[in-house]
């Protein structure tokens, strides 16, 4: 990793929430990846994208490839930004325009822009207007209009472009049969996207993480409903399990046959909400942990905690009955990646727990303690 990472010999490991050091003040995240092998990237204050990690591939966008960059860096020549998204080894950023513009690699054409050349500066989606969102997965991306339509590109071997076909598609094409959508959420070879209706439609990989055609079918070439989650404000969909906040507050979980306490209590295949799990706003999804942006601003996260990503004492697991994490208030944001998690704050500090991401300051430290 070059270092750009920090992982050295030992990974870095914050049990408490702990301030990221050289990032500016953020409006939202692209992908916040701790001590693992990709880049991470945010929306700063002005629209502009800043990017570090890994940059063999281009993906921190700042020009000529790197090995890492452990600065947090402005990527080059895109401005307006209102959101980003970033995971592996590409990234891609809607602009006030409507345009979408991505950056990385591109070996299965994620960067929509007609080749499968990667790109160390930002290269424009071909075709796309009115681009409010735009969510990556590792091989592929997609984004939603302002009118609720949604358009993907990229790898397609699961059909997780969503246009009944599993081939490969380097420039945008519009997802079957999918209208009135106001999230969007990827992971692995699966989409998912939550209507206006507060259903929840999903397409490409059916994996034990998801689960959106019931047991015994591999994948669907087009959205389906999933039958049973309904009234859903908030929608989550990770590589173990998936987790969604419904529009009373209270949250749900599914998948993950090997992770059951990643589910804090919810069935595998089934969508009962977590007992004892105060009202929620947003729900993300790690590796092996769950995290929850309760309503008065507190996170609570639960499952696996070997590495400190419930943001308590490390140990093996966590309840989602305990109490919400210490010393952290004011939240409007939260991500989790595999092993961390991230929340931000209403001033624009960005604060992560469990294995850290690397990030500089003036100190060349990792990170700074809490104010």
């Amino acid at each position: 990793n070059g270092g750009a990472l920090g992982i050295g010999e030992t990974a870095i490991e914050k049990a408490a929430p702990t301030s990221l050091v050289g990032v500016p003040a953020a409006q939202n995240f692209g992908w916040i990846e701790g001590g693992r092998v990709a880049s991470s990237c945010v929306l700063a204050e002005g629209g502009r994208v800043v990017c570090w990690g890994r940059d063999d591939s281009g993906q921190v966008g700042d020009g000529p490839d790197s090995d890492g960059v452990m600065d947090p860096t402005y990527v080059v020549g895109l401005e307006s930004a209102v959101d980003v998204s970033s995971r592996g080894f590409h990234a891609c950023a809607a602009v006030a325009s409507g345009q979408v513009f991505c950056w990385g690699l591109n070996y299965d054409g994620q960067l929509g822009d007609g080749g499968e050349e990667s790109a160390s500066a930002p290269v424009e989606v071909l075709g796309l207007t009115n681009i409010v969102e735009v969510v990556v997965a590792v091989s592929f991306s997609c984004g939603r209009s302002a009118t609720g339509t949604v358009s993907c590109w990229g790898n397609n071997d699961q059909g997780q472009i969503g246009d009944g076909t599993a081939i490969k598609r380097n420039r945008p094409v519009a997802v079957q049969g999918l209208d009135r959508v106001e999230q969007l959420s990827l992971a692995g070879d699966t989409a998912c996207a939550l209507k206006a209706d507060g259903r929840v439609a999903c397409w490409g990989a059916n994996t034990l993480a998801n689960l959106f055609l019931g047991r015994g079918m591999s994948h669907s070439l087009t959205p389906v409903i999933m039958d049973g989650l309904e009234g859903i404000a908030h929608l989550s969909v990770g590589e173990t399990h998936s987790c969604a906040v419904r529009r009373d507050g209270r949250t749900t979980c599914w998948g993950g046959v090997s992770q059951t306490v990643s589910l804090g209590g919810s069935g595998v295949d089934d969508f009962e909400p977590i007992a004892d799990l105060p009202l929620a706003q947003k729900v993300c999804t790690g590796d092996t942990h769950s995290c929850a942006l309760l309503v008065d601003g507190r996170v609570q996260c639960w499952g696996a905690n070997r590495n400190g990503q419930c943001g308590v004492e490390v140990g093996d697991t966590v309840t989602p009955d305990g109490d919400p994490i210490a010393n952290l208030a004011g939240v409007t944001d939260l991500t989790c990646a595999d092993y961390t998690s991230c929340a931000l704050l209403a001033d624009g500090r960005i604060q992560c727990w469990g294995i850290m991401p690397r990030t500089t300051g003036a100190e060349k430290q990792y990170v700074v303690g809490l104010p």
